[in-house]
């Protein structure tokens, strides 16, 4: 059984973009008292905080507007693939004029529906695109897209089905970001804060605790630049591909990590910005290090996450700003004994060994969830 389709514009209260307030006007930006989100934060998620604030002045003397919470929110044009990426508003918020802002018609459709819907549609929104250098959506072609269109309560139910699956995944990502807090902690109370254990009896020399030397952070892990993947690569298999250090692209069947893996971003935005992937990775466009290179993969990434500005400092490049490998290799690292930091990892390692646990339910219930998406969206599974 298939499904009748409908348009967006016609299932929508009201759909609009947003606007940025002029950037050389401070009122419009502090007090930073309303979120304001921006496209690259659009990525197949519940958005419930944003990165930047605008002022009520800024709201009130721009473009911007206030824009309910459960709506569905498209990025219109960005940078790689971020154009028809959407995502969900849990809070209210403002946009940037790249996002078109779909306030659904309780009415006429569920939000979360036409929020799975979209995200099947990703294919047909890129093909809209038009433009010269630059091609982008605009609000007339998003409105323009065809959903399919069952009564309402079906919606509501295949809404649930594929909902419950994202309530697992957000469950699991904050128990994460609890578990990487407390590795963090516990990194800094050692080794930042310096009451390690046996600190009590550690002397000092020359500035330092006894045993501990200025070194360079490739004495303990050293760094590779990932291998940038070809179309021809790219084949059905269970191996993450990961770029800029985010999440996993697509997949290739060829494994090129151990694990666990820590990446760098190598390139673009998020240039600089380090994660650890519990799972075999094909590392592209990244500077990565891995278990088998290292004993001290815990405390490399606790350090890097500790010195996250001298990572920053790290890019070279004004249009397109890059972090190369042989630079993170020489950061400067005050190391301590090669003792301590095994005992630091014996430690750390029930924390990251849970991470590793969450990760792995979180992969599979984002697989289970987009098995049944289609599925669900064609009325091949009946509910």
């Amino acid at each position: 059984m298939s499904y009748s389709t409908i348009t967006i514009g016609e299932i929508c209260e009201y759909t609009t973009s947003g606007g940025t307030p002029k950037s050389n006007v401070p009122s419009f930006y502090v007090p930073p008292t309303v979120p304001w989100l921006k496209t690259k934060e659009v990525n197949y998620s519940r958005i419930y905080e944003t990165e930047s604030f605008i002022s009520e002045e800024g709201l009130k003397n721009s473009s911007a507007k206030l824009i309910p919470e459960n709506s569905v929110i498209v990025a219109m044009y960005g940078q790689g693939d971020t154009a028809g990426r959407v995502a969900i508003n849990k809070i209210p918020l403002t946009t940037n004029q790249a996002c078109c802002n779909l306030i659904i018609d309780k009415a006429k459709a569920d939000y979360q529906f036409v929020y799975y819907a979209l995200t099947l549609m990703y294919e047909k929104l890129v093909s809209l695109k038009n433009g010269g250098a630059q091609p982008n959506l605009n609000a007339v072609l998003v409105r323009s897209v065809e959903i399919p269109y069952p009564e309402l309560k079906t919606q509501k139910k295949i809404a649930d089905i594929l909902s419950a699956y994202d309530d697992l995944i957000e469950n699991n990502q904050r128990q994460i970001r609890l578990l990487e807090e407390a590795a963090q902690r516990l990194y800094k109370e050692w080794f930042v804060d310096l009451r390690f254990p046996g600190h009590q009896t550690t002397k000092i020399v020359d500035g330092l605790p006894q045993g501990w030397t200025e070194t360079q952070l490739e004495s303990i892990a050293k760094f590779i630049r990932g291998k940038v993947i070809t179309k021809n690569d790219v084949v059905e298999g269970n191996v993450p591909v990961v770029a800029g250090g985010l999440e996993p692209a697509y997949y290739h069947n060829t494994s090129f990590t151990e694990t666990p893996v820590i990446t760098v971003s190598g390139s673009g935005a998020n240039a600089g910005f380090a994660k650890i992937y519990f799972q075999k990775i094909w590392a592209s466009d990244c500077s990565y290090v891995d278990i088998s290179s290292t004993d001290f993969i815990y405390f490399t990434y606790c350090f890097l996450k500790e010195n996250k500005k001298s990572l920053d400092n790290l890019q070279k490049g004004a249009a397109q700003p890059h972090v190369y490998a042989k630079d993170i290799n020489v950061l400067k690292l005050i190391c301590p004994p090669k003792e301590l930091i095994a005992q630091f990892e014996k430690c750390a390692k029930s924390l990251f060994g849970k991470m590793a646990q969450c990760q792995n339910t979180i992969n599979k219930s984002r697989e289970s969830r987009d098995r049944l998406l289609p599925k669900l969206m064609s009325g091949e599974i009946k509910v």
